[in-house]
């Protein structure tokens, strides 16, 4: 038996876990210590602020061409922590990031490896803020791939009517999310057996979830 073999039975998930999530939180800590980090936020939190002060969305309330979602996230999260408190906001904007990175996970552990999944994980949380402060925003890319990518990972376990909820909802943040659609299809045909096939959009079967026995673990990967 190989020692490589042994390092990768021996593999501590606390610490990988650990280590992703770093990797994952720290490219995003320089969003606290701006107020703003792009024009768009500046939009939402007005918009948000009109329509808590009861003004109604695309009238009095403000008008934009993006869906209500975003405004929806601000609005909420105003009402809590207070108007155009936008650490809270880039907060939020962060555990939306941790959320899809721990989906990415699990997509990737599903269709390839655990190392796969931590990986797809690391790298979504990194290249979500390299490059360009801008990218750090409280944007509607970042809501939006929380459903999107909760949409992906129950489409690939078969689970069509809440995939397609899903898909919907992210549709709500983010017209491109629309895109996803065309998968659909292809989805269906890949991964649903024939005899169940016209069934599929109805929900699918039990036998389409993960079991412990099908999930690749951390002493194998």
């Amino acid at each position: 038996m190989s020692t490589t073999a042994t390092h990768r039975r021996t593999l501590n998930p606390p610490a990988v876990a650990g280590f992703a999530a770093l990797a994952i939180v720290l490219p995003h800590v320089p969003s606290f210590f701006h107020r703003l980090l792009d024009g768009d936020e500046a939009i939402y939190g007005s918009i948000a602020a009109l329509m808590n002060m009861g003004g109604p969305l695309y009238a009095e309330g403000g008008v934009d061409n993006k869906p209500p979602g975003i405004f929806w996230v601000y609005a909420a999260t105003f009402r809590v922590f207070g108007t155009y408190q936008m650490t809270a906001i880039h907060a939020v904007a962060l555990l939306a990031v941790i959320a899809t990175a721990f989906l990415i996970f699990l997509a990737g552990r599903q269709v390839g490896s655990t190392r796969a999944g931590v990986l797809a994980a690391i790298f979504y949380g990194v290249v979500t803020a390299a490059g360009n402060p801008r990218l750090l925003a409280a944007n509607t890319e970042v809501f939006m791939m929380l459903p999107l990518t909760a949409s992906v990972l129950l489409m690939l376990q078969r689970r069509w009517v809440w995939s397609g909820l899903l898909l919907a909802a992210a549709g709500a943040l983010r017209q491109s999310a629309a895109i996803q659609v065309l998968l659909l299809p292809f989805a269906l045909a890949y991964l649903e057996p024939r005899e169940t096939r016209l069934r599929g959009p109805r929900g699918g079967s039990d036998s389409c979830r993960p079991t412990a026995s099908s999930r690749p673990g951390w002493s194998r990967r």
